[in-house]
């Protein structure tokens, strides 16, 4: 599996744009309500969100980045000038941070000030970049699938930065003095930075455990028959524990990641629609035949088989690959039912598996439940696997792609907030997303992707 490179939509009274840690990027929508052409003021943050991911996970093309663009400041306001614009930024982001009571603000270095000068510099560059298009271009079978919608996206990106100027002064300079030069150099680093944050999360920790990102594509099983993809379960999260007590452990780890967060990924419901597949909250429960409560996550780490505990492990990898199974929305599930849970049915996906240890393929369905309150959550894996083939394991390709970049433009994160900007949220929210109510973003064969609808 791998660890989501995540961007989080937060509604906050701050006078922050946004944020860039640890490969989270946080973009303030509360900033946008006060901004003229919100769509523009949001992708003028994440271009300089971006620039600061740049910054980690390509330092080389970043120093020259950064070169640059101290050289065509410095010829246009002089060596004196170019000072003063540093240390006014440090002082501007000392002053936030006595205002946030955030002494890393308040700290603000004049190093760390000229890193959010190149980053304000760049904040244009998505109106022009061609790094979607070129990094897909390198992989011929799957920009020949998404071509189309590459293109629609390009085209939303140009529209929503119509008649939008640059909100910052180095970022005008740049723009007037060598905007075709800077987007270049601007481009292949995010490039390099895309592709290198995608090998670095094709293996992480998870639970103190090595986990391996294990997507395996075009390959034939010993009868000769060929798939498109499947995961591998390949985890070794249950290394050293007995089979009998596979049950907790999965418990711990799902029940870690929940309290973190709830998300998954989005899926398409049966209407087409973009939908955020959750997991249940550790509190949530339904009632057995008894009357007795029962956690809702119950079904995902008590699940009685083995394939299926190893594929609760790799949740995010199989819902990534998973195809709808036919029929694909059931309002009476073959699931008992559940109550507020499966009031409004349930979902079914299905995907392959490979058992790492004897490379048996199994496919496996996930009955993904409807709930009442409108959340989408993934339920059941338990008796949903069957036996379709057997690989072998050593001649397997995985795909280098790095795990999905979420953005979910339909959820306040800061609920103190909430209430009081419920009305003028949804205006924003509505205009910002691209025309769209809710988008994410995925990295993908080391490609930054937007998804909307």
């Amino acid at each position: 599996m791998a660890q989501e490179f995540n961007v989080r939509i937060v509604d906050t009274k701050s006078n922050i744009n946004g944020a860039y840690k640890d490969g989270t990027i946080t973009l303030n929508v509360r900033q946008a309500v006060n901004n003229t052409g919100a769509k523009a003021f949001l992708l003028k943050v994440m271009g300089h969100e971006l620039t600061h991911s740049i910054q980690q996970y390509s330092p080389e093309l970043y120093q020259g980045l950064k070169a640059f663009i101290t050289s065509e400041l410095t010829a246009e306001l002089g060596a004196e000038g170019f000072h003063d614009l540093v240390e006014q930024k440090q002082m501007e982001y000392q002053q936030a941070g006595k205002e946030l009571n955030d002494k890393d603000l308040m700290n603000t270095t004049f190093e760390q000030a000229l890193d959010e000068v190149i980053a304000d510099s760049c904040e244009m560059m998505l109106k022009d970049s061609k790094a979607l298009s070129d990094l897909y271009r390198k992989n011929a079978t799957l920009y020949e699938r998404v071509k189309d919608f590459i293109a629609d996206f390009l085209a939303r990106m140009q529209k929503a930065f119509e008649g939008a100027s640059p909100s910052h002064l180095e970022s005008e300079i740049m723009m007037r003095r060598a905007a075709e030069q800077l987007q270049q150099l601007w481009d292949a680093a995010l490039a390099d930075a895309v592709q290198t944050a995608a090998e670095i999360k094709n293996t992480i920790t998870v639970d103190g455990g090595r986990v391996q990102y294990s997507i395996v594509t075009d390959f034939y099983d010993t009868d000769n028959n060929h798939y498109d993809n499947a995961v591998l379960l390949d985890t070794n999260l249950f290394d050293g524990i007995s089979p009998r007590n596979w049950s907790k452990a999965l418990q711990d780890h799902i029940e870690s990641r929940v309290k973190e967060s709830t998300f998954i990924m989005p899926v398409m419901d049966e209407n087409g629609n973009w939908q955020d597949l959750e997991f249940a909250k550790v509190t949530d429960t339904i009632r057995t035949k008894s009357g007795n409560a029962r956690p809702v996550l119950s079904e995902l780490y008590g699940t009685s088989d083995n394939i299926s505990k190893l594929s609760a492990v790799h949740i995010d990898e199989i819902v990534s690959v998973s195809e709808k199974t036919i029929p694909y929305h059931t309002i009476q599930s073959t699931l008992k039912n559940h109550g507020w849970l499966d009031k409004n049915g349930f979902l079914h996906r299905n995907a392959n598996v490979i058992n790492a240890k004897n490379g048996n393929i199994y496919n496996i369905e996930i009955d993904i439940a409807k709930a009442a309150d409108g959340r989408i959550i993934a339920y059941a894996l338990d008796g949903k696997t069957r036996k379709i083939g057997r690989v072998n394991v050593n001649s397997l390709a995985f795909q280098q792609e790095a795990q999905i970049l979420h953005t979910n433009l339909s959820t306040i994160n800061n609920k103190s907030n909430a209430a009081e900007s419920q009305e003028q949220n949804s205006a924003v929210l509505s205009s910002a997303a691209l025309d769209t109510d809710e988008a994410y973003l995925a990295v993908t064969q080391g490609t930054v992707l937007c998804v909307a609808r």
